[in-house]
């Protein structure tokens, strides 16, 4: 008697109705997540890849305590395709598009969260993949 061991797959998902639906692989993002000292910007970098294009999974951000001026921006070879006003303390989760903000592909993506006070600090999460 012989045992045969199969690994599993790819994680798979399926788009559609039950009858008819299309496997699709799913892509795993990769978390970075910073904070940056009292009345300082906060600032992740996702370095491009030659001809990938960064895909931005999740984006989220809070204060401390309310912030002066607070805004989000996200930068793709000095063009900024997000720019949004952080009025509170938060935490804020941003809505992206479905399968991810793709930014032009082998370029930078700098996400910064401007300095907003004396005695507040800024904190910001982001998930992304490289793809073609």
């Amino acid at each position: 008697m012989a045992l045969e061991v199969q690994y599993p797959g790819t994680p798979q998902s399926l788009i559609g109705g039950t009858a008819g639906s299309v496997p699709v692989n799913a892509v795993p993002s990769t978390p970075v997540s910073a904070t940056a000292a009292v009345n300082t910007a906060v600032t992740i970098t996702i370095t491009g890849t030659a001809a990938q294009s960064i895909r931005l999974t999740s984006l989220s951000c809070s204060y401390t305590a309310a912030p002066t001026g607070g805004v989000l921006t996200v930068t793709v070879n000095a063009v900024t395709i997000l720019q949004l006003d952080i009025p509170t303390q938060g935490p804020f989760v941003i809505e992206l598009p479905p399968g991810g903000l793709e930014c032009a592909a082998g370029f930078n993506c700098v996400i910064n969260l401007t300095a907003a006070g004396a005695a507040v600090n800024g904190r910001l999460n982001v998930s992304s993949y490289n793809g073609s």
